[in-house]
């Protein structure tokens, strides 16, 4: 009956038969018997549909949606006979016990068995057993551990949602499972930390996985411990899982060894103190087993060092922020001391952004105590706060703050919007608009406005502008005419003015470069990090003209003295030189400006030099998790696999990867365990962007990919089986209902209806 209303693809009888075909997809084939009487003529009927509709060269969309359907339909006929996609005795392969990753189990007993043995042996060393290697999501989950767009609570949950899984699919006591999962977590930060002190031998790299060891760890390993419950039959303790680690884990001394190198300017204590301080700072005593904790009370358990440090930080905070700058330091330097610091601040932002203001001295208070630090001090409080707290709670205040602040612009509110830029460049985010008017700030490139489409006020704005900057007008009408976040928006169109009013020969150059550096003054000075993009991106566009017109090296000389000026200047803050080297060396360096600096009157190398000496805000990573990857034996066939996996957690994922992953996907066969596991635990735990932090976020790109009416039923098993996997995990993740949700939804095709079945069937 149904197949009679797509004799005609383009009637409306077509468009009915693709909507019934949806709804018994949506609600499940019914089940078929293999001797129905009439299934052999209408599979004959349906073929021969099939053969007519792809003789059709170029089919409408409605075609291709009928066809789409028929395919659909075909398959769930014949599904079930063939292949038993569907049925019992072909189900879905997904391996959920390939969670429960009971390697790590026997290495930790292994491991604090020797450990005890030292204990009580007078120090003799006995054979060590042969290290394992981190399982692949326990990988990912460091990477989550270490990056600054998660905060403490997500990467607590996280961490939390892969041992609920892993409880869930093994035999062993809860808390030996959370051992060994701790073990397991000290052994893939170990093999992170040489990999990238390898590759950059600096102290700020140093610090921050110093902050990871000693300030995020013991308070997570307390929580995890906290999570499950003690028995009797328990072989393992947290504490002697630590001190075992630490003891007998041979790496680390690899890690010791790097750090103390790179460390020793600083003065710094040896990273195995460091370690035993904070974990004996966090972790309860051996008698005593600490359970049901809550992550907002977890500080209750630390030791009295770690309580009292955190009562004078939020005392401070609240009546005395230049108190403070000594407590971040200390906690620079002893990271038991982090979490607590970073929490009270935390609190902080959070009842600004809740009330919308904040006491503009207060604010002016805590923005001059991390700016003074930075961008050591951002790297540490950004591992539990996360990037886009801060900048986000500051343009959001700022953005309600009352007028009358803004019509004369002093010194302390240059520095507050000083400070939100350098946080975007720190963090690389360009701002939200729903934020309020002070989300321009975080924009970083900013184009001249068209004069012709601006409207009349604007321009006269423009006009007297200029004319104040080259002449003697009043500025302090236009600073009331101009609130900084307009007169920031148009500060790229008062320099591209000002530089043709000099080419048409209206003044000399020292006239206009002292309109220029009017905004290195105080109530113009928030505008120079615009300023400066803005002439790197001019300077570099008109270098590629001159190539073909080489009148332009007077204005490219120009250009390049304007920026020596702006930055050599006395009146030049640190924090606007150290924001923007990284803008103007390239420019700099560039080889046809190289050949032509002694015509420009700028020692452009000794300018370099000093770019060079200022610290880029943004914290250089590198793709350290292909190489961790790369010491399983059973990742040596899957090297670009692995490769793609590193792009995707520096870059993010695009079309391109995405297709990439899922040909890999759709070929990975059952006894391939390794890559399944990885795969699955990269749909679950990476991300697509820094703000995509829903778990499954990966999938949606992926299946969008997918061509699902012509893969094989094969392929589809081996989709459905790396799919299972992650659901499975995410299961445990947070804001996993939400994620579940939007994968189910991007599979209600009919020809994704095999896949959708997997899924619902096994998970």
């Amino acid at each position: 009956m149904a197949l009679h209303l797509i004799q005609d693809v383009e009637a409306a009888g077509a468009e009915l038969f693709t909507l019934l075909v949806s709804t018994t997809v949506r609600d499940s084939w019914p089940e078929i018997e293999s001797d129905a009487p009439h299934l052999p003529s209408v599979l004959h009927a349906i073929h021969i549909l099939l053969t007519r509709f792809n003789a059709v060269s170029s089919p409408s969309p409605r075609a291709k949606a009928t066809l789409q359907s028929l395919n659909a339909l075909k398959n769930g006929l014949t599904t079930p006979l063939n292949d038993d996609l569907f049925g019992e005795q072909q189900p879905a392969a997904s391996v959920p016990s390939l969670w429960a990753s009971r390697a790590f189990f026997s290495y930790a007993v292994s491991l604090q068995l020797v450990w005890r043995q030292v204990e009580s042996s007078g120090g003799r060393r006995p054979v060590l057993p042969p290290p394992v290697f981190p399982e692949p999501e326990t990988i990912l989950l460091v990477h989550g551990l270490c990056a600054p767009n998660l905060n403490w609570y997500q990467k607590c949950l996280e961490a939390l949602g892969i041992l609920k899984t892993r409880l869930h699919y093994s035999n062993e006591p809860p808390n030996d499972i959370c051992c060994a999962y701790l073990m397991e977590i000290f052994v893939a930060i170990t093999h992170a930390a040489i990999v990238q002190l390898k590759r950059h031998p600096t102290e700020r790299h140093a610090q921050v996985w110093r902050h990871v060891i000693g300030g995020l760890l013991p308070p997570l390993a307390l929580f995890l411990g906290g999570s499950v419950p003690a028995s009797n039959n328990d072989v393992l303790n947290v504490q002697d899982t630590v001190s075992s680690f630490i003891a007998f884990y041979e790496p680390v001394n690899d890690w010791m060894h790097l750090d103390a190198q790179i460390m020793a300017p600083s003065h710094a204590a040896t990273l195995p103190d460091l370690m035993q301080d904070s974990f004996a700072a966090w972790l309860p005593g051996h008698s005593k087993k600490t359970t049901s904790i809550e992550l907002e009370n977890l500080h209750q358990y630390a030791s009295t060092s770690v309580q009292s440090f955190r009562q004078i930080v939020h005392t401070s905070l609240l009546h005395n922020p230049s108190a403070c700058g000594n407590l971040i330091e200390r906690a620079v330097k002893e990271p038991c001391l982090q979490l607590v610091l970073a929490m009270e601040l935390n609190h902080l932002l959070s009842e600004w952004t809740e009330f919308m203001s904040a006491e503009f001295m207060h604010m002016h208070a805590i923005c001059y105590l991390l700016q003074s630090g930075a961008p050591q001090n951002l790297d540490m409080l950004c591992l539990y706060m996360g990037q886009q707290l801060l900048p986000h709670t500051l343009v959001h205040v700022l953005s309600h703050m009352d007028q009358s602040m803004w019509s004369h612009p002093d010194d302390a509110l240059n520095l507050v919007i000083l400070f939100v830029e350098y946080l975007s460049y720190y963090s690389k985010e360009s701002g939200n608009p729903s934020k309020g008017a002070a989300y321009v700030f975080m924009r970083r490139r900013l184009s001249c406005f068209n004069s012709h489409a601006l409207p009349e006020e604007y321009l006269t704005l423009l006009s007297r502008w200029c004319r104040c900057l080259v002449g003697s007008d009043d500025m302090s009408e236009l600073l009331t005419a101009s609130p900084p976040w307009l007169l920031f928006r148009l500060t790229p169109s008062i320099f591209k003015l000002l530089i043709e009013a000099f080419l048409y020969g209206f003044f000399d150059e020292s006239t206009l470069l002292n309109a220029f550096a009017y905004f290195l003054r105080v109530p113009l000075r928030y505008n120079v990090p615009c300023a400066v993009n803005w002439l790197v991106r001019y300077t570099t566009m008109t270098l590629a003209k001159a190539q073909y017109d080489p009148k332009l090296w007077s204005l490219i000389f120009l250009l390049v003295r304007t920026l020596h000026m702006l930055f050599m200047s006395d009146a030049c803050p640190p924090l606007i030189r150290s924001m923007l080297a990284g803008v103007v060396l390239p420019l700099l360096q560039n080889e046809r400006l190289v050949l032509m600096t002694h015509t420009s009157n700028v020692n452009i190398p000794v300018f370099i030099s000093t770019l060079q000496s200022y610290t880029d805000p943004h914290l250089p990573q590198s793709p350290w998790i292909v190489d961790v990857l790369m010491m399983c034996e059973d990742a040596k066939p899957w090297y670009s696999l692995v490769q793609r996996i590193g792009i995707i957690t520096l870059q993010g994922l695009d079309t391109c990867i995405a297709r990439q992953l899922l040909g890999v996907a759709l070929q990975t066969r059952a006894e391939q365990v390794w890559t399944i596991k990885l795969l699955a635990a990269v749909f679950s735990l990476l991300h697509l962007n820094s703000k995509a932090t829903k778990p499954l976020s990966l999938v949606r790109v992926i299946l969008l990919q997918w061509d699902a009416s012509s893969s094989k039923p094969e392929h589809i098993r081996n989709l459905g089986r790396i799919l299972v996997l992650s659901v499975l995990l995410s299961k445990n993740l947070p804001a996993s209902a939400d994620a579940l949700e939007t994968v189910f939804g991007s599979l209600l095709t009919p020809s994704a209806e095999p896949l959708a079945h997997i899924l619902r069937s096994e998970t």
